[in-house]
């Protein structure tokens, strides 16, 4: 029971997302879930995946070359050569393990089935220690779908998360002052509505609304995690775990697992 009691005060924190729907779970029945030891990312309806780097992870020598999702559907990361993401063992909150990409190596994860819906895709950053340049943290081929990245200003901090749908240009979202991502560890979000007649996409920061832009109803494909579809402007830093949902989630949802 303990690293459920582990995931619970740590990674479940990390499921974001705020619109209502019928179907989300009640305060009352989320509150059974936590008493009980029995709340997993999937007890959130919705989930497609989420990958753990503590659980289903595969190596060799040259990094990992497969995530099994911890819970959700069979949607895997894979890899292969030089460019596989390294473990990080022992790096995360509580000596938890993180995955780490290298800009030098252009390591990234390809996912291996492309779906377009609504989402809610979160990530813990350990680190994000190139701030010199675009990096991208979700990213799909630019004839299905868009890329969520975060760009970075100034130097020091992302003031920006820069999310495209099909059929449309990257339209920054503005994180606002106090909520730019930066080189500490930190929760990251977005979501998008595919049924929200301007389609707008939020972004999150540790739990605060940082920002929203009007992107479009095109729709968002994800089949790369650490760059974009055409393997561009790669990530440098650590993330995990990495949770997607096929819808927005609720605010309740939120305040549960924040909580």
């Amino acid at each position: 029971m303990a690293w459920i009691a582990r995931y619970v005060a740590v990674a479940l924190a990390l499921l974001v997302g705020f619109q209502d729907v019928a179907w989300a779970l009640s305060p009352a029945q989320q509150a059974v879930l936590l008493s009980n030891g029995a709340f997993t990312p999937a007890s959130i309806p919705g989930l497609v995946a989420a990958w753990r780097p503590d659980q289903g992870v595969s190596t060799d020598g040259n990094g990992i070359t497969r995530v099994n999702p911890a819970w959700g559907t069979s949607v895997a990361l894979t890899q292969s050569g030089t460019t596989e993401p390294d473990l990080a063992a022992g790096l995360g909150p509580q000596n938890q393990n993180l995955f780490q990409f290298s800009v030098a190596r252009n390591e990234q994860f390809n996912i291996a089935v492309d779906q377009t819906f609504s989402t809610t895709l979160t990530a813990v950053w350990i680190e994000a220690p190139d701030v010199s340049a675009i990096r991208t943290v979700f990213g799909s081929s630019p004839a299905t779908g868009g890329n969520i990245r975060h760009s970075l200003s100034g130097g020091a901090a992302s003031a920006n998360l820069t999310p495209t749908v099909i059929g449309g240009s990257p339209t920054n979202i503005a994180l606002s002052a106090g909520n730019q991502i930066n080189k500490n560890l930190q929760v990251i979000a977005m979501t998008w509505d595919k049924n929200d007649a301007s389609g707008t996409a939020k972004a999150y920061v540790n739990n605060v609304l940082a920002g929203s832009a009007v992107v479009g109803t095109g729709g968002f494909t994800l089949n790369r995690i650490g760059a974009t579809g055409t393997v561009t402007n790669p990530f440098q830093g650590y993330m995990g775990p990495i949770l997607w949902y096929n819808r927005v989630l609720t605010t309740a949802e939120l305040t549960a697992l924040y909580n």
